[in-house]
This record gives structure tokens, sequence and C-alpha cells, in this order.
């Protein structure tokens, strides 16, 4: 140990520097699908012959099997699907209003806030959705220094939805709100 102030503090801060370093996680690419895709992961392609196309995913973190990895991908796109028809149906009917005693959605409320909440069948949605084109990472995750390695696998899938079937969802959505 040196001598001094500073040489102490310099130690002090170069040994702090070591033991937090030694307990980073490690994050490493083993193998990849293909190089990745031009739609990018999060951004789809415009709307075209009368398909809606939708980005999911599932991060490194929550799958450990290819397979896996592809189904919580393509849950998420359905997530994605209702919420693109919830948009325009947010817009008509989840009025919002901080002022106490209003009447939103024909209902008088005393809150400073009315939410809404309506129950969807994703899973109906996913049967619904074509599978246009898939990423898939494999990578070697070690969360701390000679903690043991773990391979996941990360995915990301570009659906398609017909538009008539994204309608059939917003109109869903809607006669739901109507029944509150």
């Amino acid at each position: 140990m040196p001598n001094g102030k500073m040489g102490r503090w310099r130690w002090f801060l170069a040994s702090a520097l070591a033991v937090l370093s030694a307990g980073c996680a490690h994050d490493k690419l083993v193998a990849y699908s293909n190089p990745p895709p031009a739609w990018g992961p999060l951004v789809p392609p415009p709307p075209k012959d009368g398909k809606v196309f939708l980005i999911g995913r599932s991060t490194a973190i929550n799958s450990l099997d290819e397979g896996a990895a592809m189904r919580v991908a393509k849950r998420d796109a359905a997530y994605e699907a209702v919420s693109l028809a919830a948009q325009d149906v947010r817009g008509n009917f989840c009025i919002v209003d901080a002022k106490t005693g209003d009447i939103v959605r024909g209902k008088e409320t005393t809150e400073g806030r009315q939410n809404t909440k309506v129950e969807v069948d994703v899973d109906a949605i996913v049967m619904g959705l074509t599978l246009e084109d898939a990423y898939w990472e494999k990578r070697s995750i070690r969360e701390h220094a000679g903690g043991r390695k773990i391979l996941r696998y990360l995915y990301r899938v570009m659906t398609s939805i017909e538009e008539s079937e994204l309608e059939r969802i917003r109109e869903d959505l809607k006669k739901k709100l109507r029944t509150d």
C-alpha cells in the first residue's frame, strides 16, 4: 500500500475499479441466423397490398431456446397489432379529464382520472399473423466473473396482418368499450 494521502487514494480507486470490473456481466454473440435485416430492430415497412407489417421481439434475457424466443417475439408482434388498433379507439373513447366532477364517456366521475381497461385475446391474434421474416442471435451471457455461462436467444420477427383483421380488432375494442 503506497504512502501519502494521494497514493492511498489512487490505490483505493484502482482496487475499487478492479473489483467492479471483475464482477461485470459478459454478453457475447455466439451465432446468428443471417445479417441483421433491412427492416431493423423495430421499424416495420409501410403497409402494402392490404397488409400491415408489425415487428415483434424477445430479448436475450427471457428465452432459453430458439422456439421459445420466436413464440415470445410473435406474441410481442400481436401486442403491437392491438396497440395499433387501439390508437384510434383511444382517441375516440379513452378521454381523460383531470377536472373533478366532469363527465367522461357519458359517466360522471368524481375522481381526477378515469382509466379504461379492455381485455383482448392476444393468442387468437397471434394465430392471424403471417411470419414474413425472422432474425435471431444466440448469445453467451455470464452474469459475473467466475459465473457459469448461459446461452440465450434474442429473436426479432417481422409479421403481417391483413388490414381487414386489424379493422376487426379495432371494432371489437370499440364494442367492448361501449359495454363498460
